[in-house]
């Protein structure tokens, strides 16, 4: 069983190595003080217990005894004021002792934790070794002070401070507010003095600190949220030397009320789970009795506060002086708040979200600081709903540091908090363009402690749903979207669950152990707030007492991991249709276990996301063995699989032993590699039986046997057929080395592929696919290799072999981008994201030198960004001409009808985007035929977002094809379709409404202007610089900023100038084509 130490309670026996002793102790006088009147004052002492003091004031007050000389205080005894309510009012009062008349120093000698018998004397030995001078009695809540008698017992001297006295065995935390103000506003300081007795009483902190009213919410109710300041200029460990000591040093310190949580530990717990979940950093916390002025104020949770600190918010503290190019790229830290407008600095994003900047704090923060932060933000979200933002290089991940953000949603979906998008922390530090998350925090309405969502385990929908601020659920939903980013979801708790972190039985026991070491503590806090029997704010349940409240937290936990493996599908795959979908390493692990295991041989498997499988390679086994060799089918979709790195003896692979079996649509990239004693490939091992059937491979990992036998994608084959393959890793054997096979005993046939890696330890006329008998290569490519085509490296590069690689096979498999406006490709690639390749004049291009013309256009559906079936939508569709320029005569003539009528296809082509096609069935396939009423020469189509897309992104389509023909065809799947351009898992559709995207066919850059041809900027300010370019349908340039006088101004990536010094300077953009 594995459990938080942090949990553990630990109960501390209170020796009284001070108690009373007849022999040494007495009854102590002296000279009255009183918070209330003089003559009230002395009936205290004046042995009569028909008499009392009393106050005015109903709280916070008290009388008591300058001894004259400090005095070891052993005994202290009590007498009710005469009456019905006498006893009662002397309940939860405390005694002190203080060296200062001003008790600012006074601590803690009694506490009345239990209702004394009305005319009755009660005694009470004091554990306390210091000596004190000043004594008193102060009043619980409500009593105005009313005590018949008071007596002090003990010996004079200085004692010693080897013991104190705690109220509970939890520690007991004193403060005393200068002028025994009590503080009611939030956020004014007030000079005081904290006292914390832990470990049993043994140690004591004692500084002088500035208290205040804290929070939003929690700053409402009579038993207010807090914040400590040390007030001595240094900062300090809370519990220092102690069993539970904080690991920060720190001055700012929160105190946590509990006004909502009835049980009074769901922070407590929240912050195990965070533990458990493995948060970058989980707040220190500490449950403790509070008393303000000697006034109990219940059971409260002393914490962290969230605030910059290296072992807390670990980012650079700003300076005034930070606006230079790269120190005013932080630290920032920022909040998603529900309450920004109450704070100094905050603003609203461009995408509805209210963020408040914590620091730089408001004395330090410059104008320039202020709006770099703002426009980073900015930056941020437009990257999240932009077009690409689910690639890895340039999408979310560029900006949004995914770890920290899932873990922040994992820990906060765990907890059940209602309010977990109500207060979002998150920071950005210098040079680091990603903004990270965390920690969670506000837990009063987690843990089953929402009428929304209760009974929440039996709810199967994320609980960030249910409270937003802003529309930072959108922003939520967006991120989530992304099939990789939940994958990685899926596969941190899945690592976790196997880690043992969230073993049930556990988590219950945290919380019963947690229980254990408060119940005294929670026991008083009811008898100060009684409310443990009212419905408070958004409770769920009142069952009436605080064990019954701990038991549903307890059961709540427990219960919640069945919930979580059911909506992160731990330990299953989901299906579709019968086959299998792979999103996650750690769904490949599971897809080995079926099959090796289980002996699901026959499976078939689609990925869905890329896959990153730097968390499983140790668990990871090649798919397949030698009884249960692979025979299903695995396509790829064209994503690709990184961090694979495995070493073992022999039949090594993603695959270990093959049969007949389907191969397809894989991207290794360069972070993979494999290696073996022999017969080691990156995708197959050993094709062992019958016939593996690949096709679409493209391995850009290293693959190396010690031995003999390796394939840059097969090692060892009976038989394979293998078409449109490349390898561009390094490939090694003592013998039997091959670019795409390295051994075979059998049919070898490989077409339309090529090899650009080293080959070490290849047989002569045999590097490419080694093959005994039967050995086919056609149409396939190498440097230098005997069996193929041979080309040069300009020739890959410059798109000769992608050309030559696509006429020969008599379609265009293979692409490149060379000249269209993106990023150039130094090798051909699958993936129809890259350019088709033409010949012109000797040389080659993107751009078709005889576009085609069509007529009549045939858009076709088949998956959306929500799946493979769901609700689809769209407001617009347009063709493009060769200007650029919409077809403005374009109507649609026949499309898939739709569930919704008034939503049918008619609206995609009425020049009207608030009207829109949507269609609630949409299973895979959804056609749409349009009449351009002439031939057009595409330069390329646009198509336009629905009303609600930005809530609804997942009804966006992500794959379709476009075909044209110049004959008016009815049937979508005719054979007369010509294709025009597919888009597979292609996202670039926002969360945006009523938005037009283009998607351009082919078309070289004409004109690039800057948008602002001058401009004067303030020193230390900034302004953003735009773009103009033609034709406006091209997409995905890549620009390059110059300024030729950085010490008058600087320019960023993204075009963003900030002033230096007074003079003047150029500022230059190029887009990086290759035209």
């Amino acid at each position: 069983m594995k459990r938080l130490p942090a949990l553990i309670a630990v109960l501390w026996a209170s020796v009284c190595l001070y108690a009373y002793n007849s022999a040494t102790d007495h009854q102590l006088v002296g000279t009255l003080m009183y918070s209330g009147s003089a003559d009230k004052a002395a009936l205290a002492f004046d042995g009569k217990p028909a008499t009392y003091y009393s106050t005015t004031a109903s709280e916070m007050q008290w009388v008591g005894l300058d001894l004259g000389e400090p005095c070891v205080i052993t005994r202290v005894s009590f007498t009710p004021a005469p009456g019905t309510q006498g006893a009662d009012r002397m309940l939860l009062s405390l005694f002190e002792g203080a060296n200062s008349p001003d008790f600012m120093d006074a601590m803690p000698l009694h506490f009345i934790s239990e209702m004394p018998s009305v005319g009755v004397t009660t005694t009470a030995d004091v554990n306390v070794s210091r000596g004190f001078r000043y004594v008193r009695y102060v009043g619980g809540a409500g009593s105005y002070c009313n005590v018949a008698e008071l007596k002090f017992y003990g010996h004079t001297g200085e004692g010693d401070d080897s013991q104190f006295y705690q109220v509970t065995n939890i520690p007991t935390l004193s403060v005393h507010v200068q002028n025994n103000i009590k503080p009611t506003v939030r956020g004014q300081d007030h000079e005081s003095r904290s006292v914390l007795i832990y470990d049993g009483g043994t140690l004591v902190q004692d500084y002088p600190i500035l208290f205040r009213v804290r929070g939003n919410y929690s700053s409402a109710p009579e038993n207010k949220a807090y914040r400590i300041k040390f007030n001595d200029g240094k900062t300090h460990h809370m519990m220092r030397g102690g069993h539970n000591e904080s690991p920060t040093k720190c001055r700012k310190w929160v105190l946590i009320n509990s006004y909502r949580d009835k049980t009074l530990m769901r922070n407590p717990v929240t912050w195990a789970m965070s533990k458990r979940a493995e948060m970058q950093w989980t707040p220190w916390s500490q449950i403790v009795d509070l008393f303000v002025n000697g006034d109990y104020r219940g059971t409260y949770t002393l914490a962290d506060a969230v605030s910059v600190d290296s072992r807390r918010i670990n980012i650079t503290e700003m300076t005034e002086t930070d606006i230079d190019e790269e120190t005013i790229t932080g630290g920032y830290f920022v909040e998603v708040d529900n309450n920004a407008s109450r704070e100094p600095y905050w603003f609203t994003s461009a995408r509805g979200n209210p963020i408040t900047v914590h620091d730089p704090d408001e004395d330090v923060i410059q104008t320039a600081q202020f709006q770099y932060i703002r426009n980073t933000w900015n930056a941020m979200e437009n990257i999240v709903f932009g077009s690409n933002y689910t690639d890895w290089q340039t999408g979310q991940r560029s900006v949004l540091d995914m770890e920290t953000f899932l873990r922040y949603f994992l820990t906060s979906e765990f907890n059940g908090n209602t309010d977990m998008l109500c207060q979002v922390f998150m920071y950005k530090e210098r040079c680091d363009d990603h903004f990270y998350t965390g920690p969670v925090w506000d837990a009063e309405l987690a843990l089953e402690n929402d009428r929304t969502t209760y009974p929440a385990n039996e709810r199967m929908d994320w609980t960030y749903k249910v409270r937003d601020t802003g529309n930072w659920s959108q922003f939520v939903g967006r991120v989530l979207s992304d099939p990789s980013a939940f994958a990685q979801l899926q596969e941190m708790w899945a690592m976790l669950r196997k880690k043992g972190a969230f073993e049930p039985e556990d988590l219950a026991a945290d919380v019963d152990s947690l229980r254990e070491e408060i119940r005294a503590s929670a026991n008083l806090n009811f008898i100060r707030w009684p409310y443990l029997t009212q419905e408070i704010s958004l409770n769920p349940v009142v069952p009436g007492s605080w064990e019954q409240e701990v038991d549903r937290v307890r059961d709540f936990v427990r219960d919640r991991v069945a919930w979580m493996d059911e909506m992160l599908s731990y330990g299953r795959l989901h299906q579709e249709n019968g086959i299998y979908q792979i999103a996650s390493g750690m769904d490949l692990c599971t897809f080995s276990q079926m099959v090796n295991v289980n002996g699901e041989t026959d499976a078939e498997a689609v990925l869905v996301a890329d896959i990153d499988m730097a968390n499983c390679n140790e668990e990871f086994q090649p798919i397949g063995t030698l009884s249960k060799n692979f025979a299903g089918s695995l396509d790829g979709k064209g994503h690709t699989i990184r961090n694979f790195n495995i070493t073992g003896n022999n039949n090594v692979g993603l695959f270990g032993y093959t049969g007949n079996c389907t191969l397809s649509n894989i991207v290794f990239d360069e972070t993979c590699s494999v290696s073996g004693e022999g017969r080691v490939g990156m995708l197959v091992g050993y094709a062992y039986t019958g016939t593996t059937t690949i096709s679409g491979i493209e391995n850009h990992g290293s693959v190396s046997a010690s031995n003999s036998i390796a394939g840059g994608i097969v090692g060892y084959a009976n038989s394979v057929d293998m078409t449109n393959c490349s390898n561009t890793g390094d490939v090694s054997a003592n013998n039997r080395a091959g670019a795409l096979v390295g051994s075979s005993g059998g049919s070898v046939i490989v077409s339309n592929s090529f090899n650009i890696g080293t080959v070490t330890g290849a047989t002569e006329r045999k590097e490419f696919a080694y093959g005994t008998k039967g050995t086919s290569i056609n149409n396939c490519w190498d440097f230098s290799s005997q069996q193929t085509n041979n080309m040069t490296p300009e020739q890959v590069d410059n798109g000769w072999l992608c050309y030559h690689l696509n006429e020969n096979a008599g379609s265009n498999i293979w692409h490149q981008n060379l000249d269209n406006g993106k990023p150039h490709d130094a090798w051909p690639v699958l993936w129809s994201k890259g350019g088709i390749v033409y010949e012109k004049e000797g040389g080659f291009t993107n751009y078709n030198p005889n576009p085609p013309k069509f007529r009549y256009y045939n858009l076709v559906v088949t998956k959306l960004q929500g799946g493979s079936s769901g609700c689809i939508q769209f407001s617009e569709f347009d063709i493009l001409d060769e200007k650029g320029e919409e077809v403005e005569d374009l109507y649609i003539y026949d499309g898939t009808d739709s569930n919704i009528g008034h939503e049918d296809w008619g609206n995609v082509s009425d020049n009207n985007v608030k009207t829109k096609y949507c269609c609630s069935a949409f299973n895979g396939y959804a056609y749409f035929l349009f009449d351009a009423k002439r031939t057009v020469r595409l330069c390329g189509y646009r198509i336009y977002t629905a009303n609600d897309t930005g809530t609804h992104s997942e009804r966006n389509p992500c794959s379709w094809q476009l075909y044209g023909s110049n004959s008016k065809l009815y049937d979508s799947e005719d054979s007369g379709w010509e294709l025009i351009e597919e888009r597979e898992d292609d996202w670039t559709l926002g969360a945006t409404n009523y938005t037009p995207y283009d998607f351009l066919i082919s078309d070289p850059m004409k004109s690039l202007t800057l948008n602002e041809q001058t401009a004067k900027i303030p020193y230390g300010e900034s302004l953003q610089l735009n773009v103009s370019f033609s034709p406006s349908t091209m997409q995905g340039l890549e620009l390059q900023w110059l300024t030729t006088n950085p010490s008058v101004a600087t320019v960023n990536s993204k075009g963003l100038v900030v002033a230096k010094s007074i003079g003047t300077t150029d500022i230059i953009v190029s887009a990086v084509t290759d035209n």
